[in-house]
């Protein structure tokens, strides 16, 4: 897996209209310098503060970024955008219909090296439905409640989002990902932490370098997880026209499926077991014993059919462990 995709997932936090303008590098530290360059603290510069409602209708589009503090936006009944934050920079916010954009703005660059960015938070309530992005450098951004179409990143901070639909694309580098309860499609990237898809009813696209990944209670026809050297767990659903795709170059590889279930499982593991709870049917048709199932069986590419067929499943790891077991199985 390449980690350009993963480095460049943020924007950089600088007034909306230079956005377009903007390119990241793939290195973690360009990307760094990317978000903060345009945000460089002032040495003698002034707390500012920000405390307003405006209302914006139920089709809101929301815009956040911080370089230093948490982004936390919740969600209310109503047409209102309600806003509170503090920064050391220059806090500005802007309105333009329905759509709110609120962002730190820094100036003389040169002193960023000389002196920490500073406590910063941003708290948002958005009406319910509303399109959020929210962003920041190093703080944590939540985004819990909107029902609406999410996307949340960080540099160095965790991100959680509860309650989104449509579609959600969550990222971090080197913080935690979890995200709960998804009526839409889920794209998800992290770097060096875990990723959590919990509860999801939509695609799903996960991918970390070295975080393990958790998906769990998933109703989907289309999965693609992919890890370099974390753990990989999937529990959900696997539909008769449905497509699921796990690569783990070291990490074990672990799939809960329902009892009931139909599939094609295309596995390969270099140096590890493929274990399953389940009696599978070689494609040549040769059925594998009763007393060999639960056996390593090593470096091997097979497929097999489950319960007639039906969900197309590929299962790829280099040196971790496969292993199937009932949905519903402790670990």
């Amino acid at each position: 897996m390449s980690l350009s995709p993963l480095l460049r997932m943020l924007p950089p936090v600088v007034p909306p209209a230079r956005r377009r303008a903007r390119s990241l590098g793939g290195g973690g530290a360009a990307l760094v310098a990317a978000l903060v360059a345009g945000a460089a603290p002032a040495a003698a510069q002034e707390r500012t503060r920000i405390d307003t409602v405006v209302t914006v209708g139920r089709d809101a589009v929301v815009d956040l970024a911080l370089v230093s503090g948490d982004v936390t936006v919740t969600a209310a009944e109503g047409a209102q955008v309600r806003a509170r934050g503090v920064s050391d920079g220059e806090l500005r916010f802007e309105q333009r219909g329905s759509a709110v954009r609120i962002w730190v703005e820094r100036e003389d660059r040169r002193r960023w090296r000389d002196r920490d960015a500073g406590d910063e938070r941003l708290e948002v309530v958005v009406p319910i439905g509303a399109r959020v992005t929210a962003n920041s450098v190093s703080g944590t951004v939540a985004v819990r409640g909107v029902r609406g179409e999410i996307e949340a990143r960080s540099v160095s901070g965790d991100v959680e989002v509860r309650e989104a639909t449509r579609r959600l694309h969550a990222s971090s580098v080197s913080g935690s990902v979890r995200v709960e309860r998804v009526e839409g499609d889920v794209h998800v990237e992290s770097v060096s932490g875990e990723a959590v898809v919990d509860d999801v009813a939509g695609d799903v696209d996960v991918q970390t370098v070295s975080g393990e990944i958790d998906v769990r209670r998933a109703r989907t026809t289309r999965v693609r997880v992919q890890t370099v050297s974390g753990e990989l767990s999937y529990d959900g659903t696997l539909a008769r026209d449905g497509r699921y795709d796990f690569t783990s170059h070291s990490g074990q590889v672990r799939l809960a499926i329902p009892a009931d279930a139909g599939a094609t499982l295309s596995m390969r593991t270099f140096s590890g077991s493929i274990d399953s709870a389940f009696p599978l049917t070689l494609q040549s048709g040769d059925r594998v014993a009763d007393d060999d199932r639960r056996g390593p069986r090593r470096n091997r590419r097979a497929e097999y059919t489950l319960g007639g067929g039906g969900a197309r499943v590929t299962i790829e790891t280099f040196s971790g462990s496969i292993e199937l077991v009932r949905a519903g199985e402790r670990r």
